[in-house]
């Protein structure tokens, strides 16, 4: 099914915008999917689609990280091993879940997104906690998180890395990117099979998330996130009230 060009420019535009600040922080692929839910899609097949804009960009975004020796391969398949099989129960869940449900769990969600951006973190580097337990616990309720819903869990993501693992800045937006990928394997092989990815919408997406992440992993040791941080919380907090009076 193809679908009108002002539908699929504006989702190149915020698969962009999307791609680029999920790099820093969180929560930009509401963009992507509340346009969709907007459009008249089932909350399954905006929720699908967009998770090939999320393979796209983390892709994009963990080759540059491993490229500039920001993360390792092995440390990033520790997360993954955690996280895998709950985004597999996470994607079985919300391919199964009411429309009107979804987008009153979604609108509840984005405002604690909206909040949260506005959480300082202090940080002590102790990579250690990769092998913990509780460190397994928190990315396998991560993975179910990020399976089910995805939008703002790189935010959860960087709570775990940052308050659990004690990272600093740079690697947990690193190790987020990488983790999300691979998680976002599985679950897009789940939406897949439920038929609830729109192909001429997913490339749209999956080509601006790419270029966007690629952009903001390039520049994410020398651009703040004070502004980016403020542009989200109105925008997140104007998607969330529309999902939730919807």
């Amino acid at each position: 099914m193809f679908q009108d060009t002002t539908l699929l420019t504006l989702l190149f535009f915020s698969g962009l915008f999307a791609g680029f600040v999920n790099v820093y922080a969180g929560g930009g692929t509401i963009l992507t999917v509340a346009i969709m839910i907007f459009y008249g899609f089932p909350v399954s097949a905006a929720n699908g689609t967009n998770r090939i804009g999320v393979l796209a960009g983390t892709f994009a975004s963990t080759h540059t990280f491993l490229k500039n020796g920001v993360i390792s391969v092995k440390k990033a398949l520790q997360t993954g091993i955690w996280t895998v099989p709950g985004a597999i129960l996470g994607a079985l869940i919300s391919v199964n879940l009411d429309n009107a449900v979804f987008e009153k769990i979604l609108g509840i969600i984005v405002i604690f997104i909206a909040i949260s951006l506005f959480i300082p973190n202090k940080t002590d580097e102790n990579e250690k906690a990769f092998n913990s337990v509780f460190f397994a616990v928190s990315m396998f309720l991560t993975g179910i998180y990020g399976g089910f819903i995805q939008t703002g869990v790189g935010l959860i993501q960087m709570a775990v890395f940052r308050h659990v693992a004690k990272m600093d800045l740079l690697k947990t937006n690193a190790y987020k990117m990488a983790n999300t990928f691979i998680f976002t394997v599985p679950a897009v092989v789940v939406f897949a099979f439920s038929n609830s990815i729109l192909l001429d919408c997913a490339i749209t997406i999956a080509v601006a998330s790419a270029i966007g992440a690629k952009i903001g992993s390039i520049l994410a040791i020398k651009k703040g996130e004070k502004f980016i941080k403020i542009m989200m919380f109105f925008i997140l907090f104007i998607i969330a009230v529309t999902l939730f009076f919807r």
